[in-house]
């Protein structure tokens, strides 16, 4: 039982961990092709409402 904690523990860590490099390699891309003013507001919103509108981006 330990051990399967153990393994849900470190996947979860793992998976954080590529959401988290993926944030920032999508921030970087924008910040140097995107002419964007506050990118880090889109990729914000792109991260917490992955399954949104465009209309409710364009409108923040």
């Amino acid at each position: 039982m330990l051990k399967t904690v153990e393994v849900t523990a470190n996947l979860t860590y793992f998976k954080i961990n590529d959401i988290i490099g993926a944030k920032e390699a999508i921030l970087e891309a924008i910040e140097q092709h995107g002419g964007l003013n506050r990118p880090e507001v889109l990729v914000s919103a792109l991260f917490t409402q992955p399954f949104t509108r465009v209309k409710h981006l364009t409108d923040r």
